[in-house]
């Protein structure tokens, strides 16, 4: 937490000046909040478990296949950072790596929760969702 108020100010002048500010509330519904893109390789488990978020919250999507080894400039516009996927677009608004990804899906679409209630158990299924997450990079 300390560090986010460290590179806060960094982060505004190297990196939102390119990413649109989200500009919904979670819950809010729209026409506007039903446009969601996912920028996938059609072939990664991270990939995966943000396709499987969607699917449990009924959420319907466009799907938009990248070539990694030619990155597309929407790619490189939406995750300036690392310009890898996955990368979930919900009405303009970029959101990057999996696990955020998930969290952002569970608190903007009601339904079945992804995640438990309880801090404790949330805490606890976000230490083995990163472990599984660590474990399966040093596999590939």
């Amino acid at each position: 937490m300390i560090l986010h108020y460290i590179y806060e100010p960094f982060i505004d002048i190297l990196i939102k000046p390119t990413i649109p500010k989200p500009n919904l509330k979670p819950g809010v519904t729209s026409k506007m909040a039903d446009e969601v893109k996912l920028y996938e390789d059609g072939r990664s488990p991270y990939v995966s478990r943000v396709k499987l978020a969607l699917h449990l919250k009924g959420v319907k999507y466009e799907s938009v296949v990248e070539d990694l080894s030619n990155k597309s400039a929407d790619l490189l516009k939406y995750n300036p950072v690392y310009k890898k996927v996955p990368v979930l677009v919900h009405n303009g608004n970029p959101i990057s790596e999996s696990l955020v990804i998930i969290e952002y899906i569970d608190n903007m679409w009601k339904g079945v929760p992804i995640l438990p209630c309880d801090p404790y158990e949330k805490a606890d299924a976000r230490f083995w969702a990163k472990f599984i997450a660590d474990t399966v990079n040093l596999i590939r």
